[in-house]
């Protein structure tokens, strides 16, 4: 009996043993280090890495094809296709922009038009045609964003609502394809899904804007430090998104506190090799704070 209770006093007097947090063990297991250089970034040409082309070439293959042609494609759906409208922003200046940008949460029942939508998705995900580069064989388009390996790991999603004479209680949701500047309709939901998928949403049904993150377009190069840059491309993509929104007189708000399966199930996407990152409410800003 002397022994049993000398033991309990010993364990309650041994520290308690803190286990690592999850995000301890990813950072931990995905930093880099001379000795991984070659295995983690140079994948595609180090003949010894995990994944390497000769040894996956059928993925990689259809993982190239993909990020060659813009992204996915909807191609059965109804397609529109988007004016370029850069134009129709105001003669600001970036600093003008940087002053002005604020989080708005609450928004007026006046429509977002087809040429904001336009310029939102152009400058958000869209090419820079502007700044091609000849090289021998062909020629290099820019994006607005940079994006780890040039491989675009990102989808962009429009849950637009309906015109309050077709319904009010209804939206469709669009896909942005960025190769023909042109928007695929994939679904039509009612509103309540939209607002269930979110812990807070604003009272009137703003545009909302989702972000996804295709890891497999990154993995195969950067192993499991993918999943940090498809994170960091959502943050450059989404300061692009508000930026442009208060360049249109536009308010716009960064949101992450969502519902991850519930935006999985609206997008009809696996909620694994496809991930909700990002999410933004756009419309009109309500300057009486959402008071009718």
């Amino acid at each position: 009996m002397q022994t049993d209770e000398t033991f309990v006093r010993m364990l309650a007097a041994t520290p308690e043993v803190q286990q690592p947090k999850l995000y301890e063990i990813y950072h931990e297991n995905t930093k880099m280090h001379p000795l991984l250089e070659a295995r983690v970034v140079n994948a595609d040409t180090n003949p010894n890495a995990a994944l390497n082309r000769h040894t996956n070439m059928v993925a990689i293959a259809e993982i190239e094809s993909t990020v060659a042609t813009g992204g996915k494609k909807y191609r059965s759906a109804t397609r529109h296709q988007l004016p370029h409208s850069l134009d129709t922003i105001a003669d600001v200046t970036l600093k003008d922009v940087l002053e002005k940008r604020e989080s708005i949460r609450e928004f007026r029942s006046e429509p977002v038009t087809l040429e904001q939508l336009a310029v939102l998705c152009e400058l958000t995900y869209g090419w820079n045609s502007k700044r091609d580069v000849e090289l021998d064989g062909g020629e290099i388009s820019y994006r607005y964003v940079p994006s780890a390996g040039r491989l675009f790991p990102l989808e962009l999603y429009l849950v637009i609502p309906l015109p309050s004479d077709e319904s009010d209680d209804e939206c469709d949701i669009w896909h942005y394809e960025p190769n023909s500047h042109a928007i695929e309709r994939i679904d039509r939901v009612k509103a309540a899904e939209i607002r269930a998928a979110f812990v807070h949403f604003p009272q009137r049904l703003p545009v909302v804007a989702l972000l996804t993150g295709v890891i497999p377009r990154l993995t195969w190069k950067y192993g499991d430090r993918a999943y940090r840059y498809a994170h960091l491309e959502a943050g450059h993509v989404g300061q692009n998104l508000v930026l442009a929104a208060t360049a249109l007189n536009l308010g716009a708000c960064p949101i992450v506190s969502f519902y991850d399966d519930a935006i999985h199930d609206l997008l009809d996407v696996d909620g694994v090799s496809e991930i909700a990152l990002y999410s933004f409410f756009i419309g009109h800003p309500d300057t009486s704070n959402g008071q009718d």
